[in-house]
């Protein structure tokens, strides 16, 4: 079946094609059982796709689709909802039931490539490939770069369309966007590293009385349009210069696609780990446990937990996974002392089968606040903010 994702991508990766990856949602799959109806697209990423939809009201497009890796074809509709309160843009005609808006699809990356004859014109088909695995993921991943949950990536995968970029960026936050004159000269000559970033994030998103659950995805999103902001004025120079060679041009975005994968990892990691810093709680980050085994973060210390005289009812460990449709299972047999384990996550919601299979694997699910909505709602109670992880961490270590 990996061999199959490569064919497919080599299939459909020519000058007409522009490429949509995202994480399906729960609202998405159909797990929260809303009334929304198909798959979520940001509307600057409809636009350029169906450049006819800019305007009118409720406009509309269809197109036909073939459903990878199991060769259904059916049409589906593009729609840009801008009547009375939505505003909203979807992706429908997906006839439930199907292979993909499933519940237990939850969390699974998708890419659609949409073919397109020039970039004026709306495309008139697309083939999307729902990935089975995570190595198939990881596959997409080395082509787009990381796709976190949101609003997903667009990427031409020829490179360029009509003269277009294949740099292409998420929205980001204009608040912490910077200007080419505003990013410091040594950012340009070397690109920041991630902590560099954060700190700055940091110094324009302060604790300010906000909960941590809330400065977690302020800040972390603060932090994406620094990324950018720098990945603009360090690469688009270059792009505008021109290559002397295809590879010249394939290193170039073997480069961009890596440094995004990179900075996806680890970020998350640096974000929490400065806030437990802000919330006086104390923890080791990314020590050995035993043998190879090395969790992201672990309560009150590392030192406790070699201690085998502390108690185990007194010691947490924190994973952190920007997703967690399969990658759960990983955080398993870390920190052999501890149970339950704590997984934190920016994922939008998990079908009730996901979650009750966690639960009985003993992992207990830490969201931010705000996502708490995107869960199903028989889910919702039994998930646990950062905030209150947090207090209950503390609680524990004082008793």
């Amino acid at each position: 079946m990996n061999d199959a994702v490569d064919e497919w991508l080599d299939t459909v990766s020519g000058n007409d094609r522009v490429w949509f990856a995202k994480r399906l949602s729960a609202n998405d799959s159909g797990a929260t059982a809303s009334h929304q109806a198909g798959i979520y697209i940001p509307k600057p990423v409809l636009w350029t796709i169906f450049p006819s939809m800019k305007i009118g009201s409720n406009p509309d497009a269809w197109f036909s689709a073939e459903v990878m890796p199991y060769g259904e074809s059916r049409s589906l509709r593009a729609i840009w909802y801008n009547e009375k309160s939505r505003n909203e843009s979807r992706i429908t005609q997906w006839n439930r039931p199907n292979r993909i808006l499933e519940p237990d699809q939850t969390g699974a990356l998708i890419l659609f490539a949409f073919q397109k004859r020039t970039s004026e014109e709306d495309a008139e088909h697309v083939s999307a490939w729902i990935c089975q695995s995570e190595t198939e993921e990881e596959i997409i991943e080395n082509r787009v770069g990381a796709v976190e949950p949101g609003e997903g990536t667009l990427h031409y995968p020829a490179g360029f369309i009509d003269d277009k970029s294949s740099l292409i960026q998420p929205i980001m936050r204009k608040d912490c966007t910077l200007a080419e004159s505003d990013i410091p000269d040594a950012w340009v000559a070397n690109f920041p590293s991630g902590q560099e970033l954060i700190e700055h994030a940091l110094s324009l998103m302060p604790k300010t009385g906000t909960g941590p659950d809330a400065r977690l995805l302020s800040r972390r999103e603060c932090e994406t349009a620094l990324f950018y902001s720098v990945e603009r004025s360090f690469v688009l120079p270059k792009i505008i210069k021109g290559f002397s060679s295809v590879d010249a041009f394939v290193d170039l975005a073997n480069s961009v696609t890596n440094r995004r994968k990179s900075r996806a990892g680890r970020s998350f990691e640096l974000h929490l780990k400065g806030i437990f810093q802000e919330e006086a709680l104390s923890f080791s980050h990314g020590e050995v446990s035993e043998g190879n085994k090395k969790p992201d973060f672990l309560f009150p210390s590392i030192e406790a937990y070699r201690d085998a005289a502390w108690p185990e009812n007194k010691l947490r460990m924190l994973a952190a996974k920007t997703t967690c449709k399969d990658r759960w299972r990983q955080i398993l047999n870390e920190a052999n002392r501890i149970a339950p384990k704590h997984l934190v996550t920016l994922q939008q919601g998990v079908s009730e089968n996901q979650f009750r299979e966690m639960g009985e694997a003993g992992v207990v699910l830490v969201v931010p606040k705000r996502l708490h909505s995107s869960y199903p709602e028989v889910v919702r109670p039994n998930l646990q903010s950062l905030e209150q992880f947090i207090q209950e961490t503390k609680s524990i270590s004082e008793a």
